[in-house]
């Protein structure tokens, strides 16, 4: 049975901007007065406001010209998605439909983009007019909660995944995302500035992020991790479409040590709306063969994944190459 999102009616097109849940600038907060640090988060928040006072419509044809000037020119991304994607299809990289959906994966990205600026000056009924329930529902989630023991949501860089993660925050679920550093600190802070909006919990992976997640979901609270790449190869090998790669092994481990459930959560562009499905929760293994429980864990995450992905995989906007570099792949300009 799914849980259907209640549609907010009578609704205008438009809301006078009455408030904004942009984060405080907290100047002093850098521990040698990072310029960088500084640099990035006012520019997030004069791009946050020019967005929330541009119509929608403007800002969606301005950031999709971005994305098609982006992807014709960043031709290391473009090998790296190529790469990526003809895996996921099983087609030749220099396909045409992998070109495709390289240059969807781009406009899906500079989508995201848009997204993020305009999250901290929307509502609830802004965020229930743009998402439907496409499969699952909110028991999963409702349930951990009600048992006390939190939760742990694993996701891609998979359509408007952060649109929708901050749609959870909104709704009222106790929620943090678990990140860590892939881009220059310019980039990092600008992101992790506007993701922290609408009281999103951000905390940067290290030995003390992991002792602060560890509290959070003691307290009964909920993390979100993006577990789709194993930057730092620091994880377990698994088969991931069908060829064998590493995945990262974060949410397995904490869930098989704390005993919380895994709920699979990805996000979807749709022609007029958000699509939002929620999986069953998934329990890792805890017997006294650590190794044998992540390596189980994982490969029930890698399922979802692919289910996932294989769902949409132009809206799949990882730009780092996911298997082991393939010589065979080359890129054509």
């Amino acid at each position: 049975m799914t849980d259907q999102t209640p549609q907010p009616t009578d609704q205008p097109e438009t809301t006078p901007l009455t408030r904004s849940a942009l984060p405080r600038i907290e100047f002093g907060k850098s521990k040698s007065g990072d310029r960088i640090y500084y640099s990035a988060v006012i520019l997030a928040s004069i791009a946050s406001w020019v967005a929330a006072l541009l119509p929608h419509f403007v800002l969606v044809r301005i950031v999709g010209l971005i994305g098609w000037i982006s992807g014709k020119r960043r031709s290391t991304y473009r090998t790296n998605i190529r790469s990526n994607l003809a895996h996921v299809t099983d087609q030749p990289a220099e396909s045409h439909l992998v070109s495709d959906l390289v240059m969807s994966a781009f406009k899906t990205n500079a989508l995201n983009v848009a997204d993020l600026l305009e999250i901290p000056h929307l509502d609830l009924a802004d965020f229930e007019k743009r998402i439907n329930i496409i499969e699952g529902g909110f028991r999963p989630l409702d349930g951990a909660l009600a048992a006390g023991k939190g939760a742990i949501i694993v996701t891609a860089h998979l359509g408007p995944f952060d649109f929708v993660a901050s749609y959870l925050r909104v709704r009222g679920y106790p929620l943090s995302a678990l990140t860590a550093r892939t881009t220059g600190r310019f980039a990092f802070h600008f992101v992790t500035f506007l993701r922290s909006s609408q009281n999103m919990g951000v905390i940067e992976t290290s030995s003390a992020g992991l002792r602060q997640a560890l509290r959070l979901l003691q307290r009964g609270e909920m993390l979100i991790l993006l577990s789709d790449r194993d930057f730092f190869l620091s994880g377990r090998e698994t088969d991931f479409f069908g060829e064998r790669t590493s995945l990262p092994i974060g949410a397995v481990r904490l869930a098989r040590d704390t005993g919380v459930p895994i709920i699979p959560f990805f996000a979807y562009r749709e022609k007029k709306h958000y699509g939002l499905a929620l999986g069953d929760a998934i329990s890792i293994p805890h017997t006294d063969d650590r190794d044998a429980d992540l390596d189980a864990g994982v490969k029930l995450v890698a399922r979802e994944l692919e289910r996932a992905i294989g769902r949409a995989p132009g809206q799949w906007v990882l730009f780092q190459q996911v298997w082991p570099d393939d010589p065979s792949v080359s890129e054509k300009v």
